[in-house]
């Protein structure tokens, strides 16, 4: 059976065919900077015992004009930056892998340096196990993060070739008796479902992928849920398209999502949307022109432009 994905384009408001992130450059970034930490920390390790430190004249600490001693720090805005990039794709995954990429880099040096500057074994071999540790820890966490990410993409159930995926939003999220909401979603066939199915509280307020049986895609026990990766700049627009493809009760209340980092985007999408029911000819040049001075006002007074909650 042919499998089918759609997705909601924030621009036109459309249905269309869901076209995968494009990701190659982001992932190449990703890779770069890991092989970039790996050099660095190992090179820091490998170099540290050739450092020639000179003792300050006050006798606190010491400095050096060797610029390898800039690789730790160099190392640690590289793990920054990986994490930075990386995190809205791969969540904590991100941290173990760095840690778990500097410490094997480092206890290598290490333990390299033994031969290459005759440095004793005894000055190193507890860098060396420490390093040893937090590489076995770091791969063990790392392994049960991918799998919880696993789990949260949906992928174990996306595979099977008997289930067809439409992009979803959830409603009407409660917490009585475990945290679950209504998935509302249009099927092959164009017809709509809501139907109640568990749902972690980060997710009320973002894109869903509903995994359903096409034969029965009306019952809630075979509906599965999946996350889909959409970029965190894009996540808004997406959600108000959801909103008016897949309208439910509450929207009006909600359209400030939760992916807002600061009042100005508030703003930004408030404003937006003014424009787009101008555009839809839903408000006369009048009211278009009350409408974004009443945006900007709540924005004034209150540091955000959404509605207050009825």
């Amino acid at each position: 059976m042919r499998r089918t994905l759609s997705l909601i384009d924030p621009k036109a408001g459309t249905m269309e065919p869901l076209r995968r992130p494009r990701l190659a450059l982001w992932t190449t970034v990703g890779v770069s900077l890991m092989c970039l930490l790996w050099m660095s920390c190992y090179h820091a390790a490998y170099q540290e015992s050739s450092i020639t430190w000179s003792s300050n004249e006050d006798g606190w600490g010491g400095s050096t004009d060797d610029w390898q001693s800039l690789l730790w720090p160099a190392a640690a805005v590289v793990a920054v930056a990986f994490v930075w990039i990386t995190w809205d794709a791969i969540r904590h995954s991100a941290h173990y892998l760095w840690i778990g990429v500097a410490a094997t880099a480092a206890g290598l040096g290490w333990y390299h340096s033994i031969d290459a500057y005759q440095v004793p074994v005894e000055d190193v071999v507890v860098w060396i196990i420490a390093m040893a540790a937090t590489m076995v820890i770091s791969a063990a966490l790392l392994v049960d993060s991918v799998m919880t990410l696993w789990r949260r993409y949906g992928f174990p159930h996306r595979a099977h070739p008997g289930l067809l995926i439409a992009v979803a939003r959830p409603h009407n999220w409660t917490d009585d008796g475990g945290q679950a909401a209504m998935i509302a979603f249009q099927d092959h066939t164009g017809v709509r479902h809501d139907l109640r199915s568990p749902l972690d509280h980060e997710l009320r307020h973002r894109p869903l992928l509903a995994i359903y049986d096409p034969n029965d895609p009306s019952d809630p026990d075979k509906l599965h849920i999946g996350v889909p990766y959409v970029p965190e700049d894009q996540r808004s627009g997406l959600w108000e398209s959801l909103k008016r493809e897949l309208p439910a009760p509450g929207d009006e209340s909600l359209w400030e999502d939760a992916y807002s980092r600061d009042p100005g985007v508030s703003l930004m999408w408030a404003l937006d949307r003014v424009v787009d029911r101008r555009r839809d000819n839903e408000l006369t040049a009048e009211e278009f022109e009350a409408e974004k001075w009443r945006a900007l006002e709540r924005y004034v007074n209150t540091g955000s432009a959404s509605e207050p909650d009825a």
